[in-house]
């Protein structure tokens, strides 16, 4: 069995979505030795820690081979269609929205990628206008004159 896991392995450790950071970070670094090890260190120590933990899961949950309560199978169901019906809400109310949650506005005020002295709320309720206008604009009919 562990021959087969092998090639996975390989494939896994050696994707590019892992080393595509390690070769920025060296490139980029001031201290590219240094920084390329400590990379190097946690990959491997993550790697380790992977291993382990699914090597060891399957004898966890080998006594959870009991047959499901028959409730379990009522209550994912039950979660599955409140989540459904929560989906088609969300989607059905969606241009109701006229002003951001306070706690997006708190997070977006402290990241500041508007121009300065703008606060997030004012350069939202300009951007809604805007889409406001790009809505009235798309249900024109198109007549290809003047665009």
């Amino acid at each position: 069995m562990l021959g087969q896991l092998i090639p996975l392995a390989l494939v896994v450790a050696m994707s590019p979505l892992t080393i595509i950071p390690a070769i920025v970070l060296v490139l980029q670094s001031d201290r590219a030795r240094f920084t390329g090890l400590a990379f190097m260190s946690g990959w491997l120590l993550g790697l380790a820690a992977t291993t382990a933990v699914f090597v060891q899961l399957p004898r966890l949950l080998d006594g959870l081979n009991r047959p499901a309560p028959t409730w379990a199978a009522w209550v994912r169901i039950a979660v599955g269609i409140a989540l459904i019906a929560f989906g088609v809400w969300r989607w059905l109310t969606r241009h109701q929205v006229t002003r951001q949650p306070a706690w997006l506005n708190r997070l977006m005020n402290r990241l500041r990628r508007e121009p300065e002295g703008e606060r997030f709320e004012d350069v939202w309720v300009k951007d809604q206008a805007a889409e406001a206008r790009r809505r009235v604009r798309n249900d024109e009919v198109w007549t290809g004159a003047g665009r």
